[in-house]
C-alpha cells in the first residue's frame, strides 16, 4: 500500500513537472531574446525533474523537447543562419523539428555547431533510448536527427521503422487538413518524403507552404535548391 502511494505520488510529482516544462518553453518561445534563456532553462529543469521522478517515454520526451528548445536557442545565438530562421519560425515549428530540418546535411558548419552542443547531444541521445525502446513508434523527425548523431545503428533503424509507421504518417495528414497553416505538421511531411528519397516532391511541399506565408526556416531547404523560392515567397 506504501509503496503503491509513493508510486502515485511519484507520478503526480512527473506530470506536473512535465506540464511546467512545456508551458516554460511556450512562454520562452513567445518571449523576446533577451527573457528566453531563463524560461528555457526552467522547462530543462523541470523535465529534469520529471524524468528523475518517473522515467517513461513521455517524460523522456519532455526532457528531449526542453532540450532542443534550448539547443536551438544556443545555436541561433552563435549561427546567424540559424538564428533568422529560428526567430522567424520558432513559434509555428516545433524546436525539434528545426533541429532536424538543420541537421539534414550532416557536414554543414550548422550541423556541426548542433552536434557539438551539448543540449542537442542529450537530445538526440534521449532520442535514440526512445528509438532503441519504441522502435515501431519511430518518426522522421526522430530519424533526421538520430541519424546526423548515429548514421548506422539506430539512426539506420530508426529510417526503417519511421518509413513503416504508417499511424504517424495518417496522424499528421489528419493535422495538416486541419490546421493547413501547421509548420509542424508541414515540417513533418516534408521530412518523411525527404526520408522517402522523394526529395523533389519534398522541396515543391515545403515551397508552396512558405509561399502561403507560413513561417518556415529557409535553411529546412537551403542545401536542396529551393532557397530562391522561399526568399522570393518571404518578400
Amino acid at each position: 500500500m506504501v509503496r503503491a502511494q509513493e508510486a502515485g505520488d511519484a507520478g503526480a510529482e512527473a506530470m506536473l513537472h512535465v506540464a511546467l516544462a512545456a508551458e516554460c518553453v511556450k512562454v520562452a518561445i513567445h518571449s523576446p531574446a533577451e527573457d528566453r534563456g531563463p524560461w528555457l532553462q526552467a522547462a530543462v529543469e523541470n523535465a529534469r525533474n520529471a524524468f528523475a521522478a518517473r522515467p517513461s517515454s513521455l517524460t523522456r520526451q519532455s526532457l528531449a523537447d526542453a532540450l532542443a528548445a534550448r539547443a536551438a536557442e544556443d545555436v541561433a545565438e552563435a549561427d546567424r543562419g540559424f538564428g533568422v530562421g529560428w526567430d522567424r519560425a520558432r513559434r509555428a515549428v516545433a524546436p525539434i523539428e528545426m533541429l532536424a530540418l538543420a541537421l539534414q546535411d550532416g557536414g554543414t558548419a550548422l550541423a556541426l555547431a548542433i552536434k557539438s552542443n551539448p543540449h542537442a547531444v542529450e537530445c538526440a541521445r534521449l532520442i535514440r533510448e526512445e528509438v532503441r525502446q519504441l522502435p515501431d513508434l519511430a518518426t522522421p523527425q526522430q530519424w533526421a536527427v538520430v541519424r546526423a548523431f548515429d548514421p548506422g545503428g539506430v539512426g539506420e533503424l530508426a529510417g526503417e521503422k519511421a518509413k513503416a509507421n504508417e499511424a504517424a504518417r495518417l496522424r499528421n495528414e489528419i493535422q495538416r487538413k486541419l490546421d493547413p497553416g501547421d509548420g509542424s505538421a508541414i515540417t513533418a511531411a516534408y521530412l518523411d518524403l525527404r526520408l522517402r528519397g522523394e526529395s523533389r516532391k519534398a522541396t515543391t511541399l515545403y515551397g508552396e507552404a512558405a509561399a502561403r506565408g507560413i513561417p518556415l526556416p529557409e535553411f529546412g531547404e537551403r542545401e536542396h535548391g529551393a532557397a530562391a523560392g522561399l526568399t522570393e515567397a518571404a518578400k
